[in-house]
This record gives structure tokens, C-alpha cells and sequence, in this order.
């Protein structure tokens, strides 16, 4: 049997969680409000709380950005702060190549 910790748990959970959320998101017709039911734009600031929390869910939550940008990238731009949210995961995007980027290039030396 297995043990994980809770930080290895939580994890886990945040990237079955992303899993799904991508599934919705790529099944997804629109991402306005239907019938009365929150549509899927109302989640978007919860990417910048998950990558605060944990930048190793950087290339989950990329992906489902673009899957948003896909599906309807006006209604994206127009959702309040939006784009500050997708300026935001880019500037930790380029931060985190460049880290990787400097640990690569430390190793050969």
C-alpha cells in the first residue's frame, strides 16, 4: 500500500481536478451562462489561484487556457480581468523556462 503526504495528495487532486476541467472545457459549446447555470468563464480566476499555489500545474493550466481561447477568445477578453490573469500565467511561464532553462545550462557546466 501506498502513502502519500498531504502535499502529494493535494496534488493529485488539483490534477485530476484539472483533468476534468479540461475535459469540460474542450466539450464545451460556449462559455457564457446556459439557463441560468454559471458558465465555465466564471472559473478563470481560479487559474491564477492554482498556479499561486503550485507552479508545477503550469502546463495543465496552459492548456486549458488555450482551450478557453479556443472555444471563444472575445467573450475571454472580455470577462474582467482577463487578460490581466492571462498576462500574469505568461510572465510565470517565461519565468519558469528561464529557470529551467539556467538549471539546464548549470548542469553542463
Amino acid at each position: 500500500m501506498t502513502t502519500y503526504s498531504s502535499e502529494q495528495a493535494a496534488l493529485s487532486l488539483d490534477e485530476d481536478a484539472l483533468a476534468l476541467w479540461k475535459l469540460a472545457i474542450r466539450n464545451a459549446t460556449t462559455i457564457e451562462d446556459v439557463n441560468g447555470s454559471p458558465g465555465l468563464h466564471t472559473l478563470l480566476p481560479l487559474l491564477v489561484t492554482l498556479i499561486a499555489k503550485n507552479i508545477d500545474l503550469l502546463g495543465n493550466i496552459v492548456d486549458i487556457l488555450e482551450s478557453y481561447i479556443l472555444l471563444d477568445a472575445n467573450r475571454l477578453l472580455q470577462v474582467s480581468n482577463t487578460f490581466n490573469c492571462i498576462a500574469y500565467l505568461f510572465q510565470l511561464s517565461v519565468i519558469r523556462f528561464a529557470d529551467c532553462r539556467f538549471s539546464w545550462q548549470s548542469r553542463l557546466l
